[in-house]
């Protein structure tokens, strides 16, 4: 857990390379410091991780592996009680859901 923590962290300070357009977007929006509604560094950590695991470079996840579970890969977030797992999970929803949309629909 730690190893993905240090490895999300040098990812951000490098700007999240790799990151579709939108996820930049998504990203740059989240945050933004001009936002009126700041989010906690908890809710952005566990949206960023769940990015870095789709989006980052095989290069990035070098001896990381995530165990299927009859075929499948979940992915999980641990947070704490009131830190605000609901916006988390929605920002989770946005940002899957953008990448489903066709490019010029997001243009309009």
């Amino acid at each position: 857990m730690n190893t993905i923590r240090d490895r999300v962290k040098a990812w951000r300070e490098r700007d999240y390379p790799g990151v579709t357009p939108i996820t930049r977007q998504l990203l740059n929006h989240w945050n933004n410091p001009e936002r009126e509604r700041r989010l906690f560094f908890c809710q952005r950590e566990a949206a960023e991780t769940l990015i870095w695991l789709v989006e980052a470079s095989p290069a990035e996840k070098q001896g990381i592996v995530i165990p299927r579970d009859n075929g499948l890969v979940r992915y999980a977030c641990k947070m704490a009680t009131g830190s605000g797992e609901p916006v988390a999970m929605w920002m989770v929803i946005a940002w899957r859901g953008f990448l489903k949309l066709p490019t010029r629909r997001l243009r309009k």
